[in-house]
């Protein structure tokens, strides 16, 4: 009778064991996960942030000079194409 209780506790232990493994494995793997998502959301933050204030930069400096973009322009003696009708 002891050599089964003893049997049955080896085996419980071993058990237990292998699950505190398994868990602690797939639990490193998912903050490891994580630590690189954040890394990547930093970086695509700063790029956001860059590129807003370029924008702003830019704006400002079309208000300053007065400058109008080159799509607004229309050329003397130009033919401007029509974009309601289809093209033949």
């Amino acid at each position: 009778m002891p050599n089964k209780t003893l049997n049955n506790l080896s085996i419980g232990i071993g058990l237990s064991l292998f699950v505190l493994l398994v868990s602690s494995t797939a639990s490193y793997l998912g903050i490891k996960e994580q630590n690189k998502h954040r890394r990547e959301l930093t970086a695509t933050r700063k790029i956001i942030s860059l590129s807003n204030i370029i924008l702003n930069s830019l704006q400002g400096l079309k208000r300053e000079t007065g400058a109008i973009c080159s799509q607004e322009r229309e050329l003397p003696g130009a033919i401007q194409p029509s974009f309601r009708e289809p093209a033949d």
